[in-house]
């Protein structure tokens, strides 16, 4: 893949793991219907700035866009415009495996409606992230925005359960949506949650 810049799979629905991995010349990746990207598939291509997944892809696996520090707009929308760069729309992803985007640095605001889970170091060490909307989120893995020093604010409407170091290095936190609608309005200062129930943050 030295040569290729731009990847188009209309009609591929699986793909092994480490396909793709360290194709640095790839920009933009097309993928019609695919169900899964799965583990390490794009890890380490590191000038990837746009993927278009198909509506039937419900899974991220771990570490598959890892290191892809150009990565800007991810959409199930083939017209991608000037206006998308920087998000990330997770139409149908339900699944974000152990570091699937560890590293990427380029992206600004992510929803994902139909998101459960989000993997331990899953978005670790964003830059630029400022908004996270995942409302069907259960799951938070260990150190997931770890380091996202730019993120202020998060909705999670439906979470359960947060892992340790979920949130450290988040200092600009204004405002966190969490369990029954309720909003908590954080200090400046991000005390780092480990777990949470029904009700309450519980801070270490």
């Amino acid at each position: 893949c030295r040569a290729i810049t731009v990847l188009e799979m209309p009609k591929v629905r699986f793909i092994g793991d480490q396909a793709f991995k360290n194709c640095i010349l790839f920009e933009r990746v097309v993928m019609g219907e695919l169900l899964e990207v799965g583990s390490k598939t794009f890890q380490g291509c590191a000038n990837l700035h746009t993927v278009i997944l198909s509506d039937i892809t419900t899974k991220i696996g771990s570490y598959a866009f890892d290191g892809c520090k150009a990565l800007s707009t991810i959409s199930s929308n083939v017209n991608v415009s000037t206006e998308d760069l920087g998000h990330i729309i997770f139409t149908y992803i339900q699944e974000i495996g152990d570091y699937a985007f560890n590293g990427c640095t380029s992206i600004q605001y992510v929803k994902g409606p139909e998101i459960t889970t989000v993997g331990n170091y899953a978005f670790n060490g964003w830059k630029n992230l400022e908004y996270f909307v995942a409302n069907n989120v259960k799951t938070v893995g260990d150190y997931a925005f770890n380091g996202d020093s730019t993120m202020n604010q998060i909705q999670i409407d439906a979470c359960t359960d947060i892992g340790k170091y979920a949130f450290e290095g988040c200092s600009l936190f204004t405002k966190v949506v969490v369990a029954l609608n309720d909003t908590y309005i954080l200090p400046a200062k991000m005390i780092t949650p480990f777990q949470i129930t029904k009700n309450a943050w519980l801070f270490f």
